[in-house]
Parts: structure tokens; sequence; C-alpha cells
């Protein structure tokens, strides 16, 4: 009987030391790569109303920040931001928006923002066959 609960000792003794191990690592490494808080990626995703929705074209708000401060993106690409972000934004980069780029939303591509008609309608009619 002593020997399996010295057995089962050791196996938590193991488990323990590995899962500390395991801690530590991503506790360093954590340390290691924390995002700079002073960046100006941190600085416009800050600004961005992290929505993750998507309508800038990037698959969230960070990718859309990494994609201003680098310049691949306008300013002017987060409708959830409207207005208020592009001036944020300008006033943060030093930047006004050209011609091109002052649409602040783009058309709407869910069918239940654009349609006036009930939820129930649109659904049952967007499924209907086609002749």
């Amino acid at each position: 009987m002593s020997a399996t609960l010295a057995a089962m000792m050791i196996a938590v003794g193991v488990m323990l030391a590995l899962l500390l191990g395991i801690g530590l690592v991503l506790l360093v490494s954590a340390r290691k790569w924390r995002p700079d808080e002073d960046s100006v990626v941190e600085q416009i995703n800050q600004i961005l109303p992290q929505t993750q929705c998507g309508q800038c074209d990037y698959p969230g708000c960070r990718p859309y920040a990494e994609a201003i401060a680098s310049g691949e993106a306008d300013i002017n690409q987060c409708p959830p931001g409207g207005e208020a972000g592009v001036k944020a934004l300008a006033d943060l980069l030093a930047a006004r928006p050209s011609r091109s780029m002052r649409r602040t939303a783009k058309p709407s591509r869910l069918w239940w923002r654009s349609s006036t008609k009930t939820a129930a309608s649109a659904a049952s009619s967007a499924y209907r066959p086609v002749r």
C-alpha cells in the first residue's frame, strides 16, 4: 500500500514540476514579447472601436492598425469608427484624408441592414429557388 502511495506522490510531484516549468516559460515569453504600448500600431489600435467586424476588409482591428501604420490602408476604412475615428487617426498620424479617402462608411454588406423587409420575410425570399 505504501509503494502505491509513494508512486502516486512522485507522479503528482512530477506533474506539479511540469506545470510550474510551463508556467515560468509562458511568463518569461509574455514579458519578452509584450507589445510596445508606445508604438504607433498600439496607438492606432487604441483609437479603433475594437468591434472586429471586418468591414475595413481586414480580419480585425489589430491587422487594420498594422496596415495603417505601414501605409497599406487608408485611415477611413472603419465604418464603426465613423468620422470621429477618422479625425482621431488623422490627428495621431498628422495626416489629412485625401479626396479618395473622404468616405467613412461602406454600403452595408448585410442583407438585414440594407433591406426594409422584416428578417422573416427576407430570409424566406433569400432562399426562394431561382427559375
